[in-house]
Order: C-alpha cells, then sequence, then structure tokens
C-alpha cells in the first residue's frame, strides 16, 4: 500500500506510478530464478541504487517543504505586519482571525477577537451598513462601505471596510482603513461649502434688491427725460432741454453702474446671463428667450356694448384717456402708471386703463376687452405671473410684463409663463412709444 504522505508530497499520479513499478518489480523478482551465490554483487548493487534514490527524494521533499513554510511564513508576516487591519469573518459574523493592526484598531488582543463580533463596536448607522456589506459580499463576491463606530468620548471614527468572500471557507475577508480624518475633511470642506452658498444667496439677494430699488425710481428719471426730450421741442428752452439732457445721462450712468454690479455677481457666482436691454420677445429667437402662447386671464370674450361706461374714477380701475384702442396696465408703482401714461397721450386713440392689483385688474380685463395688457411683475397681492392663465377663448389678448427684477431670469420665466414681451425696467420713452406703437398695430 501507499503511504498516505507518499501520495501527498508527490501527488495522486505520481504515487501510483510508483506503486505500479513497485508491483512490476516485485513480479519480475518472483518470476526470476532463486538467485544463487553470483548474484550477490548485483543485489547489494540494486539496493545502494535504491539507497540513493530514496535519499534524493527525501531531500527533494524537505526541500519542498522548507520552500512551502517560507512562503507560508512570508504571507503570515505580511498579514500580521500589515498596516491595513484586516480580519476574517465567519458566516455567522464573528470574528475568526483578526491581524495586529485590526486588533488595535479593535483595542483587543488576537486572542481576544476571536469569536468576537464587530458590529458590537458600531454605531446603528454601522451597523446596518455592516450587516449590507457582509450580505452583499456573498452575493457579488466583493463590497465596500464606510463605518462609524460608536465611542463616547472621542471624536467620530470612521473605517473604510473592503471585503472579500472565500468561496473554499465560506468565510469573507474584510480590509480595515481608518479614515476618520478624511472624512472629518469632507465634513468641514461640505460645511464650508454651504456657508460658502449662503453668502454668495444673501449677497445675491442683496444686490437683487439693490437692484429693483434702484431701477423703479431710474424708470421714471430716464423714462420722463426721455419723453420730454423727444416732446414738442418747443416746449422746452434751450436751457431746460440741456438740464434734462444732464438728468438723462446721470441716470444711464447710474445705470451702468447698477449693471456693472449685478455683471460682477453673475461672474463671481459662475452665471453668464444676458444683458438686460430692451427689447420685444417676438424678434428673439427660441434659443434666446422661450415663448409661450399669448397670455390671456380667464374670461368670457364677449364685445363690450356700445356707450358701455368705463370704471368708475373711485374705485381701484380708474379710466384715465377715453380713445378707441384699449390698454390695462396692472400695477402699483405711481411713476410706473404716470410714465405709460404720458407715453399714451403721445399716440392716437389708445385708451389707458390702470388698476393697482390683480384682483382689480382681472375684473377690469373682463369689462374693457383690452387690446393690450401691461402687468407689473411684483404685485401687492399675487405675483404677476399668477395674474394670467391661457384660455382657448383668450388666446388673442396680447399681455406684457414689466419688471426691475435683473437677477432672477425673470425673462425667461416670463417668456415660458406666456407673457409676449418682457419689458426691463428702467425703460427709455422712446422704447416705450415704439412698443406700444408696433404691439397696437
Amino acid at each position: 500500500m501507499v503511504d498516505v504522505g507518499v501520495q501527498a508530497t508527490f501527488g495522486g499520479e505520481h504515487a501510483a506510478a510508483l506503486r505500479e513499478l513497485a508491483e512490476r518489480l516485485l513480479r519480475d523478482a518472483a518470476a526470476a530464478p532463486p538467485a544463487g551465490p553470483a548474484d550477490g554483487p548485483r543485489l547489494l548493487h540494486e539496493l545502494q541504487v535504491h539507497h540513493v534514490e530514496l535519499q534524493l527524494q527525501n531531500e527533494q521533499l524537505q526541500q519542498e517543504r522548507a520552500e512551502a513554510a517560507a512562503v507560508r511564513d512570508r504571507y503570515a508576516r505580511l498579514f500580521e505586519l500589515s498596516p491595513v487591519g484586516v480580519i476574517e469573518v465567519a458566516a455567522d459574523g464573528s470574528i475568526v482571525e483578526a491581524n495586529l493592526a485590526a486588533a488595535r484598531m479593535l483595542q483587543g488582543t488576537q486572542a481576544e477577537l476571536a469569536g468576537a463580533r464587530l458590529d458590537r463596536q458600531l454605531a446603528p448607522v454601522g451597523v446596518s451598513a455592516w450587516q449590507a456589506l457582509l450580505a452583499s459580499t456573498g452575493q457579488a463576491g466583493r463590497g465596500r462601505t464606510e463605518l462609524e463606530l460608536a465611542r463616547p468620548g472621542s471624536q467620530a471614527t470612521v473605517w473604510q471596510a473592503d471585503s472579500a468572500y472565500d468561496a473554499a471557507t465560506g468565510s469573507v475577508l474584510v480590509t480595515l482603513v481608518d479614515i476618520s480624518e478624511r472624512s472629518r475633511a469632507q465634513a468641514a470642506s461640505r460645511s464650508a461649502a454651504l456657508t460658502l452658498a449662503k453668502a454668495n444667496r444673501a449677497r445675491n439677494e442683496f444686490l437683487s434688491r439693490m437692484s429693483h430699488e434702484l431701477r423703479t425710481p431710474l424708470n421714471a428719471v430716464l423714462g420722463f427725460a426721455q419723453l420730454l426730450l423727444a416732446g414738442d421741442r418747443q416746449a422746452l428752452g434751450p436751457a431746460q432741454r440741456a438740464q434734462v439732457e444732464h438728468i438723462e445721462r446721470a441716470g444711464r450712468q447710474l445705470l451702468a453702474l447698477v449693471e456693472e454690479a449685478m455683471g460682477i455677481a453673475r461672474v463671481e457666482s459662475g452665471r453668464t446671463d444676458l444683458g438686460l436691454q430692451p427689447a420685444s420677445a417676438l424678434a428673439l429667437s427660441d434659443d434666446d428667450l422661450p415663448t409661450g402662447t399669448p397670455v390671456s386671464v380667464p374670461l368670457p370674450r364677449k364685445p363690450v356694448p356700445a356707450g358701455a361706461a368705463e370704471p368708475a374714477k373711485k374705485g381701484k380701475a380708474a379710466a384715465l384717456v377715453r380713445k378707441s384702442r384699449r390698454v390695462l396696465f396692472i400695477g402699483d408703482v405711481q411713476a410706473d402708471r404716470d410714465l405709460i401714461e404720458a407715453a399714451v397721450q403721445t399716440l392716437p386713440d389708445v385708451t389707458l386703463t390702470t388698476a393697482i392689483d390683480a384682483r382689480s385688474g382681472i375684473p377690469t380685463v373682463r369689462i374693457l376687452h383690452p387690446d393690450l395688457v401691461i402687468i407689473g411683475l411684483s404685485l401687492p397681492d399675487m405675483d404677476g405671473a399668477q395674474a394670467q392663465r391661457p384660455q382657448p377663448q383668450t388666446r388673442h389678448v396680447r399681455c406684457v410684463v414689466l419688471s426691475a427684477d435683473a437677477a432672477s431670469g425673470a425673462a425667461a420665466e416670463a417668456g415660458a409663463t406666456g407673457f409676449l414681451e418682457f419689458w426691463p425696467q428702467p425703460l427709455g420713452g422712446e422704447f416705450l412709444r415704439s412698443r406700444l406703437r408696433a404691439l397696437l398695430g
């Protein structure tokens, strides 16, 4: 019978070959005639040859065992002296073996960790992550997660765990790396980014508010100055015309400063906005400004009977001029109403009616059936965009929006909502008159 140790050392095929050789030798020896005295030297030689062969095989066996031991010791040293914690985890979640680094990280000895459970040192969120890691490793063969430890009285400790499934033993090998410093640095970076974003929002809100508050009076300054300059030249003397021109230039300089401040804010925030210049939305392409259907309000389409009375002057909507084509302005800024009134008065056959809020403006649309509605984007009772709704029966009612908002993409929002045009303040008097002529046809 072949020795089991020989089979293990030389492999099954080699052991079988040795057995076959031994059996053949025995058969040959049995078939050979009995040895006589003359065969003694030959037999002695054969024994010596076999003895040498056994010695060579033994030396080879010892050499292979030494090499295997060296490899085993080398990998054992790598396992024990690795700067990364390494643990072997059984199917029930208990630790089978841990290296020195893992023992230091788990604050125990290697003997104490055998049979212990890692999840008992983890925070609740870390326990869930650990259980998910073991489950996913058994299915996918590998996994990675971050584990938060529960260690009262100390800074948060976070480990990165990488796992691999060992099919031979059914256990999971896990490496543990302390990433607490990196985790704290990332948390500090996120906190700093949030603080910076909050500061940027506060700054942008301030600049937007400043721009709005400056543009509103500039609307009156530039608008009335341009209307005066474009009006009857005999109404102003040379000195008065020069003074009005000086007012207009000063207003434009102030507007340039506002635009410059807003431009710096856009660059610092990483945004690129279109420069706000009076322009017709109809003249822009779809890429420049999205346009929706013509604005309308939910009202029946009935003609106004001939001789119907205009709204009473005591109400919120008061007819200022009685002419054929009707313009309705909805807004609570007196300077805007006065500027639009002055522009309308230069146009023939145009009636202007005003309403200070959406609640009074919508019924006025129902009564007057205006040819054009001008809505302020910021109304006292609702947003100007909410004051209109596209309806099939009122699609031909045209509406433009007036706003001093220069920082929040109001032009694009107005176009998407369904306004025909967006008029950024301050409005030039000539721009206002030209747009009214174009829209009223």
